[in-house]
């Protein structure tokens, strides 16, 4: 009689198990945290975007030209050397921009006095 009382208790809790891993399982698949899709933006979009994280970055962000093809910026212009290496990892790591082609031309300072004085 002890043995059959084992056997059931060993049968119960082998199938309490197997209910609770099937469980397990089944909330691993339905509850699955969904990771966002990257975000996408049309050219225009993006080159707004980008003029605007510039504006706020640089001291004279009108010195700057800005292209978007294909989620690729291209930037031109002048920019003080502190503000080239910042300006540039910040637009790399923009959501939307797969990739920056930098055509900036960096200023030391005896550059920015200059051209202040020319002023």
């Amino acid at each position: 009689m002890k043995r059959a009382s084992n056997e059931s208790t060993l049968l119960i809790l082998a199938a309490s198990f197997a209910a609770g891993a099937a469980a397990v399982w089944l909330l691993g698949r339905l509850w699955t945290p969904r990771v966002p899709a990257e975000e996408s933006y049309t050219d225009a979009q993006l080159r707004e975007r980008v003029r605007l994280r510039i504006a706020d970055m640089v001291a004279d962000p009108d010195a700057i030209e800005v292209d978007v093809e294909d989620a690729v910026v291209r930037v031109r212009g002048n920019v003080s050397a502190a503000e080239l290496h910042p300006l540039l990892m910040e637009l790399s790591g923009m959501p939307g921009v797969s990739r920056v082609r930098n055509a900036l031309s960096a200023r030391d300072r005896g550059q920015d006095a200059s051209a202040a004085a020319a002023a």
